[in-house]
């Protein structure tokens, strides 16, 4: 047993030595190349060989947003581009949100592991339902882990903001009106954290 439990190890090892090499040519890719397209490349590559490895889903997670950004803003009159736009759109969310998840599974202690799935959803509060909603929750969770960070809780006093502006949108003034109330709280509370923050 001595010497297969030595084999694991070893093997274990190699593994986490690869995803290493995999996450720095991932950085670097994003980086110094600017390719996001590499850089996604590598950083799945790292996840499969460092598997328990939460920062290596937290950045595939990232990395796949910043995809969706890109999509979020192509243009296109065409209708099959436009097909196509929205089912890669589709594809990279969900995704994202996997590996987000995936995670925070794999440490759910760590704030920026819920601050990378509130950013997910917070970036498509206008084009998904329940986006809001999924991100102010994934911040109230960052926050509770670091509650002295006036970055979270100016996510959340953002995300409240942004509702507020889809529910004036749909009309829906007293609705708009409440998220405004919360998003304004939420500021205000990030300003004196930041006075205070360390």
């Amino acid at each position: 047993w001595s010497v297969v439990a030595s084999i694991f190890l070893v093997y274990t090892e190699i593994n986490r030595y690869l995803g290493s090499i995999y996450f720095y040519q991932a950085t670097r890719a994003f980086n110094t190349e600017g390719n996001l397209e590499k850089a996604i490349l590598k950083i799945n590559q790292a996840t499969i060989f460092d598997p328990r490895n939460d920062f290596y889903f937290q950045n595939a997670a990232q990395a796949y947003l910043s995809r969706i950004n890109q999509i979020i803003n192509q243009q296109t009159t065409n209708q099959e581009g436009l097909q196509k736009i929205q089912e890669k759109f589709t594809s990279d969310l969900s995704v994202a949100i996997q590996l987000s998840k995936k995670a925070i599974d794999l440490n759910p202690l760590e704030s920026q592991n819920w601050l990378t799935l509130g950013q997910i959803y917070e970036a498509v509060i206008l084009l998904v339902p329940g986006g809001a909603e999924n991100a102010i929750g994934a911040y109230e969770n960052a926050l509770k882990l670091e509650p002295n960070s006036p970055l979270i809780a100016t996510a959340i006093g953002r995300s409240h903001l942004v509702l507020g502006d889809f529910l004036k949108q749909r009309n829906d003034s007293s609705g708009a009106a409440k998220e405004y109330d919360l998003g304004i709280t939420e500021l205000e509370k990030a300003v004196n954290l930041k006075v205070n923050y360390l």
